[in-house]
């Protein structure tokens, strides 16, 4: 068996519709490899494997007028590998999910896809969802984590970006075909992170991003990583189908409180309530996978730049803070700064909502700083 005929084959049994990753690894199962399903008899694989004559009939016709391989050229020349279940480069998580795909179409590498963590969240974000998406991946990367999402709007644009900027990997699956690359604003951001990472999609080259696609999709987003983070999600949306895949695969899901008033808020809220993980900060991730964590956990998760972003003053009172209350009086003990000092300082750190302030004139690090 020639790996050429077996990729070739493989192509031709996905392009047929109809037939999912399933029946397809069903085949090969029955058959020992792709190429063997188009040399055995018809009514034995009937019998065999429950996949119609129809399907097995339009395959060999796909298989045997060229279109296979004009899909295999076609990917060559757009810079697409081929990658199957049997290659080395195949995302080793993934043979663990129920219906493993039996084929990606890849641009870029997966060669660092491992260690992952999933950060996926709502198309229409917040600032805060937003800002909290990028600082997450940024650390994650920081971390020696390879960040998986989903090239959509909002969150998981957010994500790829935090990666991006701190020259980090990562991976995007998306819900179409690479030459129908979906949302059409993101072709920038999908070349970049092929630069670093890859544009990854087990659907055939030219399939439009219909929305039956996408729980396809969210599936190998959690199935490739140890965990998924939900950062911002409405209770009926695809962050939710993918907590509940990643749930149903053995994989540890985060959430990310929000405003309570926020529609934005009710998913993670609820995956909250059904067991998920409150995300605080970087720390609770690196906790769950602490021997996974390729590098040493910082003395602080702090970014310098959002240090820069402080007046002395306000590094000072800031440094003095954390997720357990402080009084202004143990600051003005800490600090050594007069008690008018103290209260400018932290009402402008509340102003730029760095710090939340509590009932008793007790402050905190605001959530999205303790990330």
């Amino acid at each position: 068996m020639s790996a050429q005929k077996e990729i070739l084959s493989r192509i031709a049994l996905n392009l047929v519709s109809g037939i999912g990753p399933r029946s397809i690894n069903k085949l090969i199962d029955v058959y020992g490899s792709a190429s063997t399903v188009f040399e055995t008899d018809p009514a034995d694989l009937e019998s065999r494997t429950r996949v119609s004559l129809d399907i097995f009939n339009e395959a060999v016709k796909i298989f045997h007028n060229g279109a296979a391989e004009s899909e295999f050229k076609k990917a060559q020349e757009m810079g697409v590998r081929i990658v199957t279940s049997e290659d080395s480069e195949y995302p080793q998580l993934l043979h663990q999910i129920h219906d493993p795909p039996p084929l990606l179409y890849v641009s870029g590498s997966l060669k660092h896809i491992e260690p992952a963590v999933a950060v996926v969240g709502a198309r229409q974000s917040s600032i805060y969802g937003v800002e909290v998406a990028k600082k997450i991946s940024s650390q994650l990367v920081s971390m020696g984590f390879c960040v998986i999402s989903g090239l959509a709007r909002g969150i998981d644009t957010a994500a790829h970006k935090g990666a991006i900027t701190s020259k980090g990997q990562t991976i995007a699956f998306i819900g179409s075909g690479h030459a129908r690359l979906y949302p059409s604003e993101n072709r920038k951001l999908a070349a970049e992170i092929s630069g670093s990472g890859a544009i990854v999609s087990e659907f055939p080259l030219n399939t439009e991003a219909f929305p039956v696609n996408f729980p396809r999709r969210n599936r190998l987003i959690s199935g490739c990583s140890l965990g998924v983070v939900v950062v911002e999600a409405r209770l009926r949306s695809g962050s939710l189908i993918t907590a509940k895949q990643a749930l149903d695969q053995g994989r540890t899901v985060f959430a990310v409180p929000g405003r309570v008033d926020s529609p934005l808020s009710r998913g993670p809220h609820e995956l909250i309530r059904q067991g998920a993980r409150l995300l605080e900060g970087i720390e609770d991730i690196l906790d769950e996978f602490q021997f996974s964590c390729p590098h040493e956990i910082p003395s602080s998760p702090v970014s310098e730049m959002l240090c820069n972003s402080l007046g002395e003053s306000e590094k000072v009172v800031w440094s003095e803070l954390g997720k357990e209350p402080v009084g202004v009086e143990d600051l003005i003990y800490r600090t050594g700064m007069e008690a008018a000092v103290i209260s400018r300082t932290l009402l402008c750190l509340e102003m730029k909502r760095f710090v939340r302030k509590l009932p008793g004139m007790r402050f905190i690090k605001a959530l999205t700083e303790q990330m």
